[in-house]
Parts: structure tokens; C-alpha cells; sequence
């Protein structure tokens, strides 16, 4: 895959390469802008998932200036149920597409986020799973998606530079239902018996103690503000808890609306729920500020279109790297 680059990278827009950004982003005088400033999250898509056993194609784009989410339609080759979703810079991927329930597949699915047009199949993963858990390095060694759990404690690595396919040495957690979300440093993974992080620098997992209450079935949203947000508990539960993404201590807890499933969106201070099971498959939306650990619900115009609910979809968020007027301080939304 060609590289692709933005020439101008002042006032902290960052250069735009096949599978991310400069790894912390510029201002105009050619110095690191801090972790936060890397990337500016101007919208995100939602893909697949399920309601009462049907698997969903479709996708939606959630814009975050206004909450506003718009189906785009059946895009992807496979259905997907279980599934988990990951991006670099300019693609997003879905890992788990199989056209059945709960499916159990070694299937990628891949779109370009700068034109929301499907790329087809890309290479698939070593081993076979259903309801796994990614995690995206964009720091460390960069352009890398990392999956374990959904039956298979093998990790997979994906190479966003070029849709190659390895495993790393090490087990990770081989539940069924995962949970997982990641830092600037470290990715995090959850099942019901297993809590573990992996370190970017070195690909090792360590256990990790004090984790949050969830089972795999409720979820887990990033941030780049040094801590990601995870549901303690079940499947249904209304408690969430602020982590930091470093240390994996819990920072603050709070309630948003019970539900299991999630299907988390990370924004630059915000993360969305758009959709979710609460003992049934819904499009119930909210949203929840990543300053203030408060959540509010969303209307219908924040919830995913195309269906009548889904939960277990995969998610992404998109960039705009060549916007200067946004400078180096992310739009407040």
C-alpha cells in the first residue's frame, strides 16, 4: 500500500500515513503536541452487530459536532454478530463477519473512512473467533490492531501499513465474550476469569489486578486523555468506571444507562453508546463527557438507523489531519 502524506503539519495537524498519524502530532514549530492534540475525532461509523439472532451488513456514521448518526447503508461482504471493530488513520476494519449467529470466523472486512466506500475482504486472522477484543497501538511501534478472546487466547496483529496478519508470542485471554479498549502505552483485555494489558513496547501480556466487573459482555471505550471508561459488571449493569489507561486503577465511578453489549464509540471528549442490549437488542443512544463523567440520552437522531437495534457491532472513529483552523486544541465536542 502506497504511503500517503499531508505536507503541511502545522499548528498540530499531523501527517497522514497508511496507518496513522506522526505519533504525537506538530505544532508550528516542528515540536511534539502532547498526546491528546495527536488526532482530532471529527466522526465515527458503528458496523454490524445483531438483534435476535439476524447479523446486520449495514453501517452508520455518527458526526460529533451535532450527534447526528446517518445509515449508509448494507456495505460490508459478511454479516457480523459478534464481532469487534478497530481503525488506523484512513481504514476501518471489522474483524468476526460470518453471516450467521453468533458466528465464529477468522473474517476481516475493510472500509476507507475518507469516502465511507467498502474495500472488500482483507486478510484474515490466523485462528477463528466470535466475540473478541482489539486494541490499537498508535504510539509505540505504531499501525498495529491486536485481537485476542472470542474462544481463542491466541493474539493476532494486524500490520496497518500493509493488512498482514501474525500472531504475537504469549496468550491472551481466550474467553468467549471480551471486552477491550487501549492507552497511549499499554492495550487492555477483559473476560469473565481473565484481565489482562498488554505492553506495546515489548508484545508481552501481564496480568492485571484491581480490573473492573465486567464479564466481556459489558464493554470498554478509549480515550487520549489517559484513562478509558469500562462497565463493572454483567451484562446489564449501569455502573461504569473511569480507568486509567497506564496503570489500570480505577479513577471514578458513575451510571449511565443499564445495558450490556455496548457498542462504544471514542470521541475526542466524549464516548457514545449507539446501541445496546438491555434484555433485548435496542438503538437506545448516549452520550457521556470524558471531562465531567456525566452522560446525557440521545434522541433519534444520535441512535443507528437501517434496523430496529442491534448490540456486539464494531466500531471506529475518523480523523480530519488537514483542517488547520482547528490549530492544536480539538474542537469541544
Amino acid at each position: 500500500m502506497a504511503t500517503t502524506s499531508i505536507s503541511s503539519t502545522r499548528h498540530g495537524a499531523a501527517t497522514l500515513e497508511a496507518g496513522r498519524a506522526n505519533w504525537d502530532g506538530w505544532n508550528n514549530n516542528r515540536t511534539r503536541a502532547p498526546w491528546e492534540r495527536s488526532r482530532i475525532i471529527t466522526h465515527g461509523y458503528v458496523a454490524g452487530g445483531y438483534k435476535n439472532a439476524n447479523p446486520w451488513y449495514n453501517v452508520n456514521r455518527t458526526v460529533h459536532s451535532n450527534d447526528t448518526s446517518t445509515n449508509l447503508g448494507d456495505m460490508m461482504n459478511y454479516a457480523a454478530s459478534y464481532c469487534d471493530g478497530a481503525n488506523s488513520d484512513r481504514s476501518l476494519y471489522i474483524y468476526g463477519g460470518d453471516n450467521s449467529f453468533s458466528g465464529n470466523t477468522s473474517r476481516v472486512w475493510k472500509m476507507n473512512m475518507s469516502n465511507a466506500s467498502s474495500q472488500g475482504m482483507t486478510n484474515s486472522m490466523n485462528v477463528n473467533r466470535n466475540d473478541m477484543s482489539c486494541m490499537t497501538d498508535y504510539h509505540h511501534q505504531g499501525a498495529k490492531i491486536y485481537i485476542t478472546g472470542g474462544g481463542n487466547s491466541t493474539t493476532d496483529r494486524t500490520n496497518m501499513q500493509n493488512d498482514t496478519n501474525n500472531t504475537v508470542q504469549g496468550s491472551g485471554q481466550g474467553g468467549d465474550y471480551s471486552a477491550g479498549a487501549q492507552g497511549r502505552l499499554r492495550g487492555w483485555s477483559k473476560t469473565s476469569g481473565t484481565a489482562q494489558y498488554l505492553t506495546w513496547a515489548s508484545e508481552t501480556w501481564s496480568s492485571w489486578g484491581g480490573s473492573p466487573g465486567t464479564n466481556g459482555w459489558g464493554k470498554a471505550c478509549s480515550s487520549y486523555l489517559q484513562y478509558m471508561y469500562w462497565k463493572n459488571g454483567g451484562n446489564c449493569t449501569t455502573d461504569i468506571r473511569r480507568v486509567n489507561d497506564y496503570t489500570g486503577a480505577n479513577m471514578n465511578a458513575f451510571n449511565v444507562q443499564n445495558s450490556g453489549e455496548e457498542n462504544f464509540q471514542m470521541g475526542n471528549y466524549k464516548g457514545y453508546c449507539l446501541g445496546h442490549y438491555n434484555g433485548a437488542q435496542n438503538n437506545n443512544s448516549y452520550k457521556w463527557n470524558y471531562i465531567t463523567d456525566s452522560y446525557a440520552d440521545g434522541g433519534s437522531n444520535m441512535q443507528p438507523k437501517g434496523h430496529d437495534g442491534m448490540s456486539s457491532a464494531g466500531n471506529a472513529s475518523a480523523y480530519t489531519f488537514n483542517n488547520l483552523s482547528y490549530g492544536i486544541t480539538p474542537p469541544a465536542y
